[in-house]
């Protein structure tokens, strides 16, 4: 279960950036956001790149663990917020 609760607060991280880039594209002139430099690099990559992928990963863990009656020692808090960014990333990434 360790394994499970770092993955969860990484995959935290990873959609707290894919938020923040996500804000970046859509609200930040592509002028401005030059000026962010590495972290606007940082944050598209984990946020646009790794955040999808961990989080469905999570998400599915999470899934199985449910179906086998696990105990699951991650607060309810962190497992709602990823899977309501996993919908949010659905539908940005399908439109």
């Amino acid at each position: 279960m360790a394994g499970f609760s770092f993955f969860s607060r990484f995959a935290l991280i990873c959609n707290i950036f894919f938020l923040i880039s996500l804000s970046i594209i859509l609200f930040v002139v592509t002028d401005q956001a030059e000026k962010f430099g590495f972290f606007a690099g940082t944050a598209i990559t984990m946020g646009m790149v790794m955040a999808p992928i961990l989080n469905m990963g999570v998400n599915l863990w999470f899934i199985v663990l449910l179906l086998g009656k696990k105990e699951i020692t991650v607060a309810k808090w962190l497992t709602a917020f990823n899977f309501l960014v996993l919908v949010l990333q659905i539908i940005y990434f399908l439109n």
